[in-house]
């Protein structure tokens, strides 16, 4: 499936980790580099806004895919004042790929070096930052 359409945005700085935690339902702190994660985003009345997949990339940098709701205008409105910078990416595009032989698919079809953020999503720490 094609998910080119949801939005991504890239995080970097010491205060990126703060944002996150203020627009999502995850403590990122505990999420590792090279992991990823699932969580919700609440507006400031607690109601869910748009859901989103959460990349730590390295310890200051992330990467941020959510859908089209108004998740960008949460984190700016959060980041302001911090030592962190966003960058709306509609350059990366992906495809979601699912089921039980996914793995062996991409292993099959896709050079290595392009497969580091796809099995990022599969690492038991995954589920250690829930």
């Amino acid at each position: 499936m094609n998910v080119s359409g949801l939005k991504k945005v890239r995080m970097t700085g010491p205060d990126a980790a703060h944002v996150i935690d203020r627009t999502t339902t995850r403590n990122v702190e505990k999420l590792m580099p090279g992991s990823a994660v699932y969580a919700a985003m609440l507006n400031e009345r607690g109601m869910f806004i748009d859901d989103c997949v959460i990349y730590r990339l390295s310890v200051n940098s992330w990467l941020f895919v959510h859908g089209t709701g108004t998740g960008m205008e949460m984190m700016t409105t959060a980041a302001a004042g911090k030592n962190v910078s966003i960058i709306f990416d509609d350059d990366l595009h992906d495809i979601s790929l699912q089921g039980p032989v996914a793995v062996d698919f991409m292993a099959d079809h896709v050079p290595a070096s392009a497969i580091w953020l796809i099995s990022a999503s599969f690492r038991p720490s995954c589920s250690a930052a829930r």
